[in-house]
């Protein structure tokens, strides 16, 4: 069998996501040093539109083209699941390609008009190539998490970011004599080699595991009456639309936010200066509430084709299995780094921004991180089982109440950005719960189901106290031991909060393994390591 478990598929693509996001951390911190202010300010003006681009070409086929496939193939559609493979290709072909003439033909007037920077132009030029090169990789992608074979989507994952950080560091480099203008569009051109990349490394496994993906859909084939290629052509249109509304309605709202909170802030007292400082703030919490949310997204997306299986064969019991597995596995990623970002929001702020205000908001949006996972894994759900509009109507709902939260808290000064990040917050739950109330009346699955509950709850106790002690401990222990002349406040919280960090993982980790939190399968699940570990920690003791 080429298919993969569920939580081995996830946890490899959530693996893949971590390292791409590590990756990234190289060109967030080279790139400003390198363009410097004028170039750096363009390649940030141009990025947004490009990724909007990017949402509306790409966002909504992976999760279309898995959902098919995986459907087709629980019943046995073999040549059903061809044609999708082929209709795929050749739309996502033809769309990509027309993107990326859209972006050339349409430089000079998206930077006159839109970006009100004809400079820009060039940078439009350069990162046009890579949105049909990545349109064409998510059709491949989306055929094999169909299959439910993630190992090539993760392996491509890492591919393209090696690729677009080496890309767009070197011609960066290389094109900067020429000025801040060519030198933003070398940066921006870097996409383009982490596209290639991508597609390369899909089209090898494509081709490596061709025969066997052939004789294994061989020996599933059963009699089927098929659909005219329109129809199947129509239907992934269905299927994606809704996914790139989704895609796309929170970060438009975001940068409604970014015009709409200074001035609420400014009603709440604040100057202008002060306002966009707490803006600032405000993003920089986001970024960490955001961060561990890579690992219920990697979840999500192995779900889809899981769900759509089982949805297939009409099995409600497989879809309540298959859901409450992946609950129960991300609340134990979720919880414990919610509860850890509110324990240490301060001092990680310090740590990562150098700015201990941006604490305060994170001391809220740190709960985001684990609304954020349910509604991820709760809308990869629905999706599977084809209600495809339904999670992007409520989050709609969560969005239009973050925004009356926004409206009325905000600019009461008590509030102030607290404000914003209860809004983000509330947002989501609401999001995360209408979404779950209709899983319920679709299959009868409620949270109060989930096995391992309790257990998590007290392990993450405990680890917030752990955290909290070992922080103090480490910061007592520094200023005893080193000279008053050594002694800088910042590099003693950094010691702390990493060493409090490392030392509530593994309590955390430990407690889950001995409290019975941690299954057998769910270890043997790990990448490469798996089984070796789960025998290792069976002759220990720590599992049964």
């Amino acid at each position: 069998m080429l298919r993969q478990g569920f939580i081995h598929g996830a946890l490899v693509l959530a693996l893949a996501s971590i390292t791409s996001r590590i990756l990234g951390v190289f060109y967030v911190a080279l790139l400003p040093r390198l363009l410097t202010g004028e170039g750096y300010g363009l390649y940030t003006a141009v990025k947004p539109l490009y990724h909007a681009v990017m949402i509306v070409a790409v966002a909504g086929f992976p999760v279309a083209i898995a959902k098919m496939v995986a459907e087709r193939l629980a019943v046995g559609d073999v040549r059903e699941v061809r044609r999708i493979y082929v209709v795929s290709l050749l739309f996502t072909f033809c769309s990509g390609l027309a993107a990326s003439l859209l972006l050339v033909a349409g430089s000079g007037l998206f930077a006159s008009v839109v970006l009100k920077m004809p400079e820009a132009s060039i940078t439009l030029l350069a990162v046009a190539p890579s949105v049909f090169l990545c349109t064409l990789a998510s059709a491949l992608r989306g055929y094999f998490q169909g299959l439910q074979q993630m190992t090539p989507s993760a392996v491509s994952q890492i591919a393209e970011q090696l690729a677009r950080v080496a890309g767009t560091i070197g011609f960066a480099l290389f094109l900067i004599p020429l000025g801040s203008v060519y030198g933003a569009a070398g940066a921006l051109a870097g996409s383009i080699t982490g596209g290639l990349a991508a597609l390369v490394v899909l089209v090898f496994y494509y081709i490596k595991r061709r025969r066997a993906i052939r004789a294994e859909l061989e020996q599933r084939n059963r009699a089927h009456r098929h659909p005219q290629r329109r129809d199947t052509l129509r239907r992934l249109v269905e299927l994606s639309f809704p996914v790139v509304l989704g895609q796309i309605l929170w970060p438009v709202f975001e940068l409604i936010d970014s015009a709409f909170i200074p001035h609420c802030l400014q009603i709440a007292g604040y100057s202008q200066g002060e306002s966009l400082a707490w803006l600032g703030y405000f993003g920089m919490a986001g970024q960490l509430m955001w961060f561990p949310t890579v690992i219920t997204l990697a979840f999500s997306t192995s779900l889809v084709p899981a769900i759509s299986a089982a949805w297939a064969q009409r099995s409600k019991r497989l879809i309540k299995k298959r859901l409450g597995e992946a609950l129960r596995v991300v609340m134990m990623f979720s919880l414990p780094a919610s509860v850890g970002l509110f324990a240490l929001a301060n001092q990680c702020a310090w740590l990562l921004f150098g700015y201990m205000e941006a604490g305060v908001p994170l001391r809220i949006l740190a709960f985001g991180t684990l609304v954020i996972g349910l509604q991820q894994i709760t809308s990869g759900t629905l999706q599977g089982m084809g209600q495809m509009l339904l999670p992007v109507r409520n989050l709609l709902c969560g969005v239009v109440i973050k925004l009356a939260c926004n409206y009325w808290l905000v600019p009461m000064p008590y509030f102030g950005i607290r404000g914003a990040a209860w809004g983000t917050l509330v947002g989501f739950s609401v999001a995360a719960c209408l979404n779950m109330r209709h899983i319920y009346q679709r299959t009868g699955f409620s949270v109060g189901q989930l096995g391992q509950l309790k257990a998590t709850l007290l392990c993450t106790s405990i680890m917030y106290a752990i955290v909290h002690a070992a922080y103090a401990l480490m910061c007592l222990l520094l200023q005893s031991l080193l000279p008053v002349h050594l002694i800088s406040a910042f590099w003693v919280n950094a010691v702390a909060t990493i060493t409090a960090v490392a030392v509530g993982t593994l309590a955390y980790a430990a407690m889950t393994l001995r409290f019975g939190g941690w299954q057998r399968h769910d270890i043997e699940a790990l990448p490469w390591v798996g089984r070796k570990l789960a025998l290792k920690l069976t002759h220990l003791g720590w599992l049964v």
